[in-house]
């Protein structure tokens, strides 16, 4: 990159993150986001990450937000917020037992028990 343009280019990595063109892979690495019509921006939120690796493991009985507030040592509120947020994005749903959660989808709860290493994930829900 010209040095001249070297002043801009955090503008544009942020312009092309809030865009949905990019995602930050952390540790400066960036990779390009699979475009599709029906696309929002990227977002990430840590708690809500954690969670749902967290309940990838938890495959019959599912966990209540208490149980997971004490096992990842996260606030109670916290993590209610999360489970709400992963439940209305269609990535989690409570068991047969009210109030306990576990991933949707039983298949990507193994991919993910698996590592994700070499594969791409993208948001394709309609907003």
């Amino acid at each position: 990159m010209p040095p001249e343009y070297l002043g801009a280019f955090h503008i544009v990595l942020d312009g092309m993150i809030k865009a949905g063109e990019i995602a930050s892979m952390g540790h400066s690495v960036y990779a390009q986001v699979p475009w599709m019509p029906v696309t929002q921006p990227v977002r990430a939120d840590a708690i809500q990450d954690i969670i749902f690796g967290a309940l990838s493991h938890t495959i019959k009985m599912g966990a209540t937000a208490m149980e997971l507030a004490d096992d990842l040592i996260l606030p109670k509120d916290d993590v209610c917020r999360a489970l709400e947020a992963l439940e209305l994005s269609g990535l989690i749903r409570e068991t047969r037992q009210k109030h306990r959660y576990r991933l949707a989808s039983p298949r990507m709860a193994q991919k993910i028990r698996q590592g994700a290493s070499g594969r791409i994930f993208a948001d394709v829900r309609h907003g």
